[in-house]
């Protein structure tokens, strides 16, 4: 009895597979479909580690030119400018102003009669200042104290 149920089965199944035809593909794609998520959770073990990282790609394609250049530097402008002049009677300052369209890019002073001394000499802002001090040994005899700056100004043309 159970063979003739084993093959009733079998011609049964036969049969089926006959019935179905042409369309036997899209059924068994489709069954696949609903059941490889099923067959996948119950077939997967945990998420292993991330593999070693692949070769550089290719290079992009060129970016798009950019905007034209802005004004191009034609000259740059140095000129000198003397600072007041004092005379140097205790601790005195001189300074040296560039105009408001120009940088001091550096200075100096000039001490005459030879009778002083330079504490400092530097840029202040836009500005070079210099701070100086009569000499202790003969203070009668005073010198004078002049600054003087170097003042850059950039002259731009359009292209």
């Amino acid at each position: 009895m159970n063979r003739k149920k084993t093959v009733l089965c079998y011609i049964i199944g036969l049969i089926s597979i006959i019935s179905i035809g042409s369309q036997g593909l899209i059924n068994y794609e489709s069954l696949l479909t609903s059941l490889l998520p099923k067959a996948q959770a119950q077939f997967t073990g945990p998420e292993g580690p991330p593999g070693p990282a692949g070769p550089p790609g290719p290079a992009g394609q060129p970016g798009p030119p950019g905007q034209a250049a802005g004004p191009i530097l034609k000259n740059i402008a140095i000129r000198n400018v003397g600072g007041n002049i004092i005379n140097i009677v205790g601790i005195v300052k001189s300074t040296a102003k560039c105009n408001s369209d120009e940088f001091v890019i550096g200075g100096g002073f000039t001490i005459n009669n030879r009778f002083g001394t330079a504490l400092s000499s530097n840029a202040d802002g836009n500005s070079w200042v210099v701070t100086a001090a009569a000499n202790p040994s003969n203070s009668t005899i005073a010198g004078s104290l002049q600054a003087h700056a170097q003042c850059a100004k950039l002259l731009i043309s359009p292209k």
